[in-house]
């Protein structure tokens, strides 16, 4: 039986995960609305390569029991990865939480684990990672292994284009026309499906236009579907060279597209109100950016618990406000319960800062000394917000006068310096006794200290 249509067809209708959701974190635009539908649909054609992924070694003898046990291997794995990632590992990832450097590497051998059991119950290695990533996505600790496999997702990234270019074929006239033709129909197919459909569901123009050129590209899952095909004798090498060829050209039009897509959108907008001067483009409302991310908190020690508890008792519409990135699972329950936004990351890591989006931050702080921190610097946060989001203030503490000096001279707002704070504060106590004796100031405290839940302590490192 000749395949090799439904090869084709099944590869040209693939977008790059990869690729796409690289680009648009680079750029920022992960959480726009053009972001979030380019992401669902993405991750739409992926269960669908996960169903094909399942059938595609009893392609050529498609018998219902064949083609059901596959099925039913691919439903049997699935089920369970999400059994064990709902019952098992959300204690496994808590107990390895505090130490973050575990984090990455128990998440890459649950992908390696799950990748081998696909292949020993028959499945592919390709279709066990995509479910292993699938059944810990929703962990609140996706954030710092997204953070820290960068790194590794980049280098691998690398080799991919490296072996992308090995496996290319010998560029013939004939193969050359074939590849130009399937890249100008995948563009031109994205934005005829595309772009009516997104406008159908009350999308913007804008809106589906971006989304439309952020898909225009062949996926690195059509290579492995096709290279697959090829491995069990269902399709010729004619179909793996046409769409080797048009994965790599339609990656290097795409990378262009997506990085100049506002430009390219806004001409295209303009274009079309001078041919029909009535169009209207219907933007959706933009959140103001930084929304509920306003005051950053960089770790969450004592200082940080008390400087919340004074915020809840002087201004709690200011908690709504607050965001804070620690590695403590237990502080993290604790700071849920009470209504205080936060997401598990290693601050220590710069690609954690970014991928929490506090670009729009408009106060950062750091309450923990650098006695306390693990793997980073309060010299070395200053700079990454400095350089992450330069328009928010940045408070940092310091434990010397010559390192807040240095950290004045770095651009710091203001420098938290626990000692002056200290003097300042026992100044005034004996100030007080010497005027009017403690009394007054011992029965405040004692109603202050009365007011603090029990609890107060537990919410720190």
């Amino acid at each position: 039986m000749d395949f090799n249509l439904l090869y084709l067809a099944l590869a040209l209708s693939l977008s790059s995960t990869l690729i796409v959701v690289k680009l648009l974190y680079d750029k920022y635009e992960i959480d726009t609305l053009a972001g979030r539908t380019t992401l669902g649909i993405l991750i739409f054609q992926d269960i669908w390569a996960i169903v094909f992924l399942a059938v595609q070694p009893n392609l050529l003898e498609p018998k219902i029991s064949a083609l059901f046990s596959s099925l039913l291997a691919g439903a049997g794995l699935l089920s369970l990865c999400f059994l064990i990632s709902k019952y098992l590992l959300p204690k496994l990832f808590a107990w390895i939480a505090k130490s973050p450097e575990l984090m990455l590497t128990t998440s890459i051998s649950w992908c390696f684990l799950v990748s081998g059991t696909a292949s020993a119950v028959g499945l592919s290695k390709e279709m066990g990672a995509l479910i292993a990533g699938l059944s810990i996505a929703a962990f609140p600790y996706s954030l710092d292994v997204i953070a820290k496999i960068t790194g590794i997702r980049d280098f691998f990234i690398t080799l991919f284009f490296v072996a992308l270019g090995l496996k290319a074929p010998a560029i013939t006239p004939d193969l050359l026309r074939m590849a130009l033709l399937v890249t100008g129909f995948v563009l031109v197919s994205r934005l005829v499906i595309l772009l009516p459909t997104l406008r159908l569901l009350k999308l913007d123009l804008r809106t589906g236009l971006v989304a439309s050129l952020n898909l225009s590209q062949v996926s690195e899952f059509s290579l492995v579907i096709v290279t697959l095909g090829a491995f069990y004798h269902q399709i010729d090498e004619a179909i793996v060279s046409v769409v080797i060829l048009s994965l790599i050209l339609s990656l290097v039009l795409s990378t262009y597209l997506i990085l100049y897509s506002e430009h390219l959108v806004g001409w295209v907008i303009r274009g079309l109100k001078k041919i029909k001067p009535r169009l209207q483009e219907t933007l959706p409302p933009v959140p103001p950016k930084g929304t509920g991310k306003e005051i950053v908190l960089l770790g969450f020690f004592k200082e940080a618990s008390s400087f919340l508890f004074k915020i809840n008792q002087e201004m709690p519409y200011l908690k709504e406000r607050i965001f804070v990135i620690d590695f403590n699972p237990q502080t993290l329950e604790i700071l849920k319960k009470n209504g205080v936004s936060c997401v598990y990351g290693d601050i220590a890591h710069p690609e954690t800062l970014r991928h929490a989006g506090i670009g729009g931050a408009k106060v950062v702080i750091s309450t923990i000394p650098d006695t306390f921190l693990k793997g980073t610097s309060n010299h070395r946060l200053l700079k990454q917000i400095k350089t992450l989001c330069p328009q928010s203030a940045v408070i940092v503490t310091s434990e010397t006068l010559r390192d807040a000096r240095n950290f004045y001279q770095a651009g710091a707002d203001y420098v938290l310096l626990p000692r002056l704070l200290y003097a300042r504060h026992l100044f005034d106590i004996v100030q007080t006794q010497l005027l009017e004796g403690l009394d007054a100031l011992r029965e405040q405290q004692i109603c202050e200290i009365a007011e603090r839940p029990l609890k107060e302590n537990d919410v720190r490192r």
